[in-house]
């Protein structure tokens, strides 16, 4: 074990679980565990290809993906899930299909909730939350359609509502299209983002999730130097850490699956000690993050310290403006052109848009200027893109804060 990453250690009884019967247990064996399961991955609109050659290099076949909007469909093992869970940077979350039916009243929906084998999924006494999306169908009032599907879920494990004990607490989403109701166990719990690293906020951080795929966009590489110069909370730089140290980003989290009646403790403390075999330390990665605000700088250094980082993140204080390789890399590394990766504050999430876009061409213009050879990455208002920036780009789609965002990615020559 590397000094810093250390996480809790999992067994099945960590949660006061109970104990299955020996009935019940050869039932979860034969219908969830020792079966394929369909399993949806979401991520964040834009990123559904990253993902998809994430999750075939984890050894899903491609052959039973199936890319939409928003996300990926996949069958697979559970074993499938929890390396997901452990090695994914860009899933949002995971969930797992457990029944699909039709209904046009409510006393039809009661009774067939009534009917799903939920006791192989969820324990009994444990805190379940309904999320419902309904369109097109003839039962579209959220509540009343949660209030059913609680009622039929209820009657099954034999308990009362609001009843409920020291078990992991589970979310169940219900989407509704054209009376097709389709029932999700949640097996993340708190979003993929996430990481358990962070416990310091900041004015419109970027999620874990879409600073990974920025990065694996720009083609970073660990070998090489990487500046996140208006870092914030630092996403960028840690990110970029975890990659360089080949840490797996679930390490310093627990999930929702770990409170699930065919959760595999065992099976899932082995894939961690595979997962912690391939840790590096990572001592050499040249990775600056800088800001002009001291207190952003001094939070990030905390977190870093906290978790065994400092030596692979160096942390200042100062202006992008100000900076070049020269002044904050040794000779050998300034002369390794590397990665630039910015998501500035300005537009509609912090200042006003006109300075925003003043702001987006001195950027551009710093670039040009003081890192030719590098490549960059560059996250704006989709608003502020166009034909003067200075350094010829690709750009793709993000969202970032509920707001249309624009990554443009390049080499600067």
């Amino acid at each position: 074990m590397l000094p810093g990453l250390s996480a809790p250690h999992i067994e099945s009884n960590d949660y006061l679980t109970p104990a299955l019967s020996p009935a019940l247990s050869r039932r979860v064996k034969r219908h969830v565990t020792g079966v394929e399961q369909v399993f949806f991955v979401i991520t964040a609109p834009g990123i559904e290809a990253v993902c998809a050659q994430e999750l075939a290099a984890l050894g899903i076949d491609t052959a039973r993906m199936h890319v939409t909007s928003g996300g990926i469909e996949f069958s697979g093992r559970l074993r499938e899930a929890y390396l997901i869970h452990l090695h994914s940077r860009v899933s949002t979350r995971v969930l797992m299909r457990i029944s699909h039916f039709t209904a046009t009243n409510f006393a039809a929906l009661e009774k067939k909730a009534s009917q799903v084998p939920w006791e192989l999924f969820i324990y009994p006494g444990c805190g379940v939350k309904l999320k419902v999306s309904a369109q097109q169908s003839r039962l579209i009032h959220s509540r009343a359609i949660a209030e059913r599907v609680e009622r039929g879920l209820m009657a099954r494990l034999g308990q009362e509502r609001g009843q409920a004990h020291a078990v992991l607490s589970q979310t169940v989403f219900v989407r509704v299209v054209r009376d097709r109701f389709t029932l999700s166990l949640d097996a993340s719990g708190e979003p993929l983002y996430r990481r358990g690293l962070k416990t310091h906020g900041g004015r419109a951080p970027l999620r874990e999730t879409s600073a990974a795929a920025m990065l694996r966009l720009c083609g970073y590489r660990p070998d090489r130097p990487l500046i996140d110069p208006m870092c914030g909370t630092g996403t960028f730089a840690l990110e970029a850490a975890l990659l360089a140290r080949n840490i797996a980003p679930g390490w310093f989290r627990t999930f929702a699956f770990m409170g699930w009646p065919s959760f595999a403790a065992r099976q899932w403390a082995h894939l961690r000690r595979e997962a912690q075999s391939r840790f590096s330390d990572g001592k050499r990665v040249p990775i600056v993050a800088s800001d002009i605000d001291p207190d952003a700088c001094r939070r990030l250094a905390e977190c870093l310290a906290a978790h065994d980082l400092s030596e692979t993140v160096q942390v200042l204080n100062g202006d992008f403006f100000d900076m070049t390789p020269a002044s904050v890399f040794s000779k050998r590394a300034q002369d390794t052109p590397g990665l630039i990766v910015i998501n500035p504050p300005y537009g509609r999430r912090l200042g006003s848009e006109r300075h925003g876009a003043a702001r987006f061409g001195a950027i551009g213009n710093k670039l040009k200027a003081d890192f030719k050879g590098w490549r960059f990455g560059l996250l704006a208002p989709a608003a502020f893109v166009d034909n003067r920036f200075p350094i010829p780009f690709t750009i793709r789609p993000f969202y970032h804060g509920g707001i249309k965002a624009a990554f443009l990615s390049g080499e600067i020559r």
